[in-house]
């Protein structure tokens, strides 16, 4: 952190050793004023998922919303009540589910209209608030708003920095929408931002990533880009070879569970302790991506040479944003106020682990 303006903030609750696999915090008295919780989703998605499942343990009540009516009686076998959600709202069955709500997490990602929920539906958010059905909201967000910080640590007082128009904009913009229920209600409706890293977990991993590479290049796929860096790259990398320059731009990430798990633990908090709005949602140790590949190309028994292929930085905007922005994201505040006995995976590597071991 030698860099100016790098140092993680005075202020702040500096890391400590943790503990691996905590509970979750039990039901507070302000949570069991209601015969059941009810946890509305909007848009249901590879982390809406996860939440669901830890939140329906826990008691919850699930809906969530669905863009296809073919999906509504797959996810009821999930024990999820899908309702539609079309370019003119919710249908009167999801409308009805908001109005039951005790707990909103907004998981879509907004457009430049904004959040469409909100668009569509703040009339119905705030007077089920004022009639103290919903106290709880939730946005997922991400760390992507923070841009490029020259690999130094940024926390939630840190400068945002977005291109105007861009997706991290957009973001930025709900952030504040939903930040403002909690104004507009006095109170009330407890609302909360999660800024969240980059996400991983079973399916959604630097392990698939390696293997994708790997069977493209034993496959002789030369045409494809990918596989042509790979095979190069076996050639001329020598298993030693350590971390270029260029590969020592930092990712935070963060393990799907753990994800769920925060998110539980805001909703379950006691209203009176629920002081802060926003969070980074990250684990502890931010890491260049050639470091995770390369950790994950050992744990396959692959070559580590897959690590540095031009095809492993992957393509699109995720990879182009990859290549502009350098910093690493502090969590202190997330395990101060939510997670306070730990993550149950602090790092990439026990995260990678239990990942290959449910799925050798």
């Amino acid at each position: 952190d030698g860099a100016a303006g790098g140092g993680r903030a005075a202020n702040r609750t500096p890391a400590r050793q943790l503990k691996r696999g905590p509970s979750l915090p039990r039901l507070s008295i302000h949570m069991l004023e209601v015969s059941q919780p009810s946890l509305f989703i909007f848009g249901y998605g590879y982390v809406a998922r996860a939440v669901a499942n830890l939140a329906f343990k826990e008691g919850y009540e699930i809906s969530a919303t669905v863009r296809d009516a073919k999906l509504i009686e797959a996810l009821r076998r999930e024990r999820v009540f899908a309702h539609l959600f079309s370019d003119r709202g919710l249908s009167s069955s999801g409308l009805s589910a908001l109005d039951g709500a005790t707990h909103i997490l907004s998981t879509a990602p907004p457009s430049n209209s904004g959040d469409a929920l909100l668009r569509w539906h703040t009339p119905q958010i705030l007077k089920a608030a004022c009639d103290r059905s919903l106290h709880w909201a939730g946005f997922l967000s991400t760390t992507s708003v923070y841009g490029d910080h020259a690999g130094c640590w940024v926390n939630e007082q840190s400068h945002t920095r977005v291109s105007p128009d861009s997706k991290a904009s957009q973001r930025l913009s709900a952030e504040q929408a939903w930040l403002s229920l909690r104004d507009s209600t006095g109170g009330q409706l407890r609302s909360h931002v999660f800024r969240l890293a980059g996400i991983y977990g079973p399916g959604r991993s630097a392990l698939d990533t390696v293997r994708r590479l790997a069977e493209a290049a034993e496959a002789g796929q030369t045409d494809s880009v990918e596989a042509a860096s790979i095979l190069a790259a076996r050639a001329a990398v020598r298993e030693s070879t350590p971390l270029e320059a260029s590969a020592t731009k930092y990712v935070s990430r963060i393990h799907v569970d753990d994800i769920a798990r925060a998110l539980l633990a805001s909703m379950q908090a006691p209203a009176e302790s629920a002081d802060a709005a926003v969070y980074n949602v990250a684990d502890d140790e931010p890491a260049p991506r050639a470091a995770v590949l390369a950790f994950s190309a050992e744990l396959l028994g692959m070559p580590r040479s897959l690590a540095w292929s031009k095809g492993a930085e992957g393509s699109g905007s995720r990879a182009s944003r990859r290549e502009r922005e350098n910093k690493r994201v502090d969590n202190s505040w997330m395990k101060a106020k939510l997670l306070t006995q730990g993550l149950a995976y602090p790092t990439y590597k026990e995260g990678l682990r239990a990942i290959k071991q449910r799925d050798p």
